[in-house]
């Protein structure tokens, strides 16, 4: 490059992309992502929800025992919403889980744990700074919801109301199973309406999202389907999962 050409380009205006610029795009995109379709996940940093109250009849907080197994090519794995803790009824995915543990195989029992059922608590809230999309919904682990209770109940604060509740502000640090940690207040400014617009506010009251749906629990050939890779598979009853042979680590995965 000629002398002429380096002058050229050093007296060239353009902006300087860093890898704090980059880590900002990357937020973006991240919460971009986040916010499509109707659920909403706490991501590490902080969010600021407001907890929609529930239609008549329901509660605004929806508690779901749910499995989730790992197959592969999908990140996240399979959700089984339990049917032993939902409706009292026989569950292959809590029958293995208790198979793997009789092992006695440590990698066995690891895979129990992993499979074993958990329960989420699930709300209705408006992301603010994001209020167009409207509601979604937000699964929150034990932690989170042992804070909500405490402000019902003990604090008094009726934070779903409409009118005169709170927003619920959310931090996290880390991301893994062991070293995710959340802290979680009440809004310091206090008490604000859901919306300052009326009609928004109403609008987003007729959009809240039918939390029952998230404890629906599958027949168990449409969950034996589901765990063979054919989530949309519907039919007739299948064949029960064999009993994993004692002492034997477990290779495959659930159903048949």
């Amino acid at each position: 490059m000629s002398d002429t050409n380096k002058s050229e380009l050093a007296a060239m205006e353009y902006a300087d992309w860093t890898a704090a610029d980059a880590d900002k795009q990357a937020q973006v995109e991240s919460e971009r992502k986040a916010a499509e379709g109707k659920f909403y996940k706490l991501t590490e940093g902080t969010h600021r929800l407001r907890v929609l109250p529930a239609r008549k009849g329901s509660q605004p907080i929806r508690a779901v025992t749910e499995h989730h197994v790992s197959m592969p090519g999908l990140k996240h794995g399979v959700r089984i919403v339990c049917p032993r803790a939902e409706k009292q009824l026989p569950c292959r995915v809590c029958a293995q889980a208790q198979r793997w543990a009789a092992t006695g195989n440590p990698a066995d029992a690891a895979r129990a744990e992993e499979i074993g059922g958990k329960t989420r608590w699930y709300i209705n809230a408006i992301v603010r700074g994001q209020e167009t999309a409207g509601p979604k919904i937000v699964g929150l682990s034990y932690t989170v919801y042992q804070r909500l209770m405490h402000f019902r109940r003990t604090l008094n604060v009726n934070f779903p109301d409409p009118m005169a509740g709170v927003d619920i502000v959310i931090s996290r640090v880390g991301m893994g199973a062991q070293d995710t940690k959340y802290t979680v207040d009440l809004d310091p400014n206090g008490k604000t309406p859901l919306s300052l617009d009326d009609e928004e506010a109403v609008q987003w009251l007729v959009a809240r999202h039918d939390l029952e749906a998230q404890g629906e629990v599958l027949s168990d050939s449409d969950i034996a389907a589901k765990l063979s890779g054919n989530p949309g598979g519907k039919g007739g009853a299948s064949a029960p999962t064999p009993a994993l042979p004692a002492g034997k680590r477990a290779q495959n995965m659930l159903g048949e």
